[in-house]
C-alpha cells in the first residue's frame, strides 16, 4: 500500500495533504540539525494573555548557533496591538539572558476582528552550549485569541 491508494492522485497534491494533516496533528516541531545548519518551528495558541511565548530546544553541547533568521506569522483576534517581539534566550539553568534581539512585525492586513501579522528578520543571535532561544510577544491588552508561529534558523558553529 502507497500514500496515493490514501490520496489519490498528483504526488504533489498527495504530499500537501499529508503536510498539512502533520501539521495540524503536531504543531511543534523538534530541532533540525545537519551539516552545520539547525531549524526549529513552534506554534503557541495563548488566549486571554497579553504576553505569549514560544520556548525552543536547547543547543547541543559543547555547539554555538548564531541565528541570523527569524520568521514568524502570527493571527491577533480582538482589538489587542502587537507592542513588542523579542527574541532571547535561557541558559541551563533555566535562567533569562541579558541578550535580546528586538523583532519588527509587519501587519498584513485586517479581515473582520483578526489582524494578519508577519515577522521576516535578518538579525544575529548567538546561542551558547546548552542555551534555549525564546521568543516572546506582548500586546497592549489581552487578546481575545492568537495564534504564533515562528521559525528560527541559525548556524552549529564549534
Amino acid at each position: 500500500m502507497t500514500i496515493t491508494d490514501f490520496f489519490p492522485g498528483h504526488p504533489i497534491t498527495s504530499l500537501a495533504v499529508l503536510l498539512g494533516m502533520a501539521t495540524a496533528i503536531a504543531p511543534c516541531f523538534a530541532a533540525v540539525t545537519g551539516k552545520g545548519y539547525w531549524q526549529e518551528s513552534q506554534s503557541e495558541s495563548c488566549p486571554g494573555g497579553a504576553i505569549c511565548i514560544l520556548d525552543y530546544s536547547a543547543v547541543p553541547v559543547g555547539k554555538q548557533v548564531t541565528i541570523p533568521s527569524v520568521s514568524c506569522a502570527m493571527t491577533v483576534n480582538g482589538p489587542a496591538i502587537i507592542k513588542e517581539v523579542r527574541l532571547g534566550s535561557k541558559n541551563s539553568n533555566g535562567n533569562q539572558q541579558a541578550n535580546l534581539t528586538y523583532l519588527t512585525p509587519t501587519k498584513n492586513g485586517v479581515s473582520g476582528t483578526f489582524t494578519y501579522y508577519s515577522i521576516n528578520n535578518s538579525s544575529v543571535h548567538i546561542l551558547r552550549s546548552g542555551d534555549k532561544a525564546n521568543i516572546t510577544v506582548t500586546f497592549d491588552s489581552a487578546p481575545t485569541g492568537e495564534i504564533v508561529k515562528c521559525t528560527i534558523g541559525g548556524i552549529i558553529l564549534d
